[in-house]
């Protein structure tokens, strides 16, 4: 009888503290990038994005598709907008077109991307200790999302994702900085159903021990004389 007594109340209080926990708005970690000069990462964009860095940070939204087009410790392709992924701690880099040569070399410490060039017909020769992937940027379009700058971070509401939309993040400056990309999330739509099910849990509990408190006897007189 008093387990029957608490066991609503307990349903209550756990529906309740999980209730306001899936209300307070949490933050998880999705990624810890170093960005050395000149480099870019590429991170998908998804619902509310805060990105922590030391330094300064070039943000944009973009919605992207890239075609593969070479992968290896070296690549030399023709290419008109050209994407590298590099996974490796160097990369020597020649572009040219026509009698124009272009050289550059990159050290990495966690690997990175790079955009070298815009549109146009370039000669790519790229080799790194590491894998190099080359990608051809087939669409490079705008994307809807509105960013929040403050003195050490900036917060992205995506919004609506459409196809591959990503945060296209560059380092302009001399010296690499690291950026933490954490993501935002408002309420916790799991925790928030199941806090809504132990409340309506309690309730009908509590619904039900009035009902057998109030009506045993009457039930119990039936049980014991069924033919009187």
């Amino acid at each position: 009888m008093r387990f029957a007594a608490v066991l609503p109340l307990f349903l209550l209080i756990s529906g309740a503290v999980l209730l306001v926990y899936s209300l307070i708005p949490r933050e998880n970690l999705a990624g810890d990038l170093v960005l050395e000069n000149g480099t870019y990462e590429m991170v998908r964009c998804q619902g509310t994005m805060i990105l922590q860095v030391n330094g300064s940070l070039c943000v944009d939204v973009r919605d992207m598709e890239l075609r593969e087009i070479a992968r290896g410790s070296s690549v030399n392709e023709l290419v008109s907008f050209p994407l590298l992924k590099v996974r490796g701690s160097r990369l020597e880099l020649t572009v040219s077109n026509y009698d124009a040569v272009w050289r550059r070399s990159y050290d990495f410490s966690d690997g990175g991307s790079l955009i070298p060039m815009e549109r146009g017909e370039w000669n790519l020769s790229a080799s790194s200790d590491g894998q190099i992937t080359l990608y051809g940027i087939e669409r490079y379009n705008p994307a809807r999302g509105d960013l929040v700058r403050s003195d050490d971070s900036v917060k992205v509401a995506c919004g609506s994702i459409i196809n591959e939309t990503y945060l296209i993040l560059y380092n302009p400056s001399q010296e690499s900085i690291r950026v933490r990309v954490l993501t935002g999330h408002d309420i916790d739509v799991y925790s928030l159903s199941i806090s809504i099910g132990l409340v309506l849990a309690a309730l009908l509990v509590r619904r039900y021990s009035h009902a057998i408190g109030s009506g045993g006897g009457a039930l119990t007189g039936a049980g014991l004389y069924p033919n009187s």
